[in-house]
């Protein structure tokens, strides 16, 4: 993968942990900005100081840090691995999920939580990050059952 490359994905990875951020530090700092901002019933912002796992899965600190600490290490793995097979997008994949998940890390980390603000109705409130980590989970799975079925 030739240096051009490498940069640009770097610079994606980036992108997105400084939108995340951004957008979550905006929300805590005017939270009453937003409050009855809705678009229908369906999409509300909503600030909400998310202590537990994904989708408020509610387990202890210690295991919580270690399991993100795992799926971390696994998905550097993942990204070092197709790096090196030069697949360009699984490299781009797996940096948007990082990137997810390190810009999480960090809420955290220094917070103590992570700031969930998007509130769609009948799911649940989340945040940028968030949707990258989902987006690119279910484009990397897509890509590997294409794979074995194609």
């Amino acid at each position: 993968m030739n240096k051009v490359k490498i940069i640009l994905i770097n610079i994606i990875g980036i992108i997105i942990i400084f939108i995340d951020q951004i957008t979550k530090r905006f929300i805590l700092k005017n939270p009453d900005i937003f409050r009855g901002f809705s678009i229908g019933n369906f999409l509300h912002i909503t600030l909400s100081k998310n202590y537990n796992l994904a989708f408020g899965i509610n387990i202890s600190h210690s295991i919580l840090y270690l399991l993100i600490g795992l799926i971390i290490l696994f998905l550097f793995n993942l990204l070092k691995k197709n790096y090196f097979s030069n697949d360009l997008t699984k490299v781009l994949i797996i940096t948007i999920i990082l990137s997810g998940a390190i810009s999480n890390l960090i809420d955290r980390i220094f917070l103590g939580y992570v700031v969930d603000f998007i509130n769609i109705s009948w799911f649940s409130i989340f945040n940028f990050a968030d949707i990258c980590i989902v987006l690119g989970i279910v484009f990397f799975i897509k890509i590997e059952l294409f794979k074995k079925t194609g």
